[in-house]
């Protein structure tokens, strides 16, 4: 079986959503997506696991939404990534710098 995902703006639309659902879904990844771009860190190195254990997106996201948004962001040439690290749970994960500011 062969799931197909459609990417909308900032929203990937794994659960096939549409209508008034789809739009509240677009506009909370990208509300989602710039928050965490306006509280990343300026001359400092970050991963997804950092920015999950400083709570700067809410006490509630999901690391995978984190991932997805660093995702995004990198697409969009916002940040880069500038290696890999040793993160939670002793797995490899990479790191990130803002390349804009």
């Amino acid at each position: 079986m062969r799931i197909t995902v459609k990417k909308i703006g900032m929203f990937f639309n794994t659960i096939k959503e549409q209508g008034k659902e789809l739009e509240a879904s677009k506009e909370k990844a990208r509300t989602q997506t710039e928050l965490l771009l306006d509280r990343l860190p300026i001359n400092q190195g970050f991963s997804a696991w950092t920015i999950f254990n400083s709570n700067m997106v809410g006490l509630h996201t999901p690391i995978t939404s984190i991932r997805r948004a660093l995702n995004s962001l990198e697409r969009a040439g916002k940040i880069e990534k500038i290696g890999r690290r040793i993160g939670n749970l002793n797995k490899s994960e990479f790191t990130y710098k803002l390349t804009i500011q």
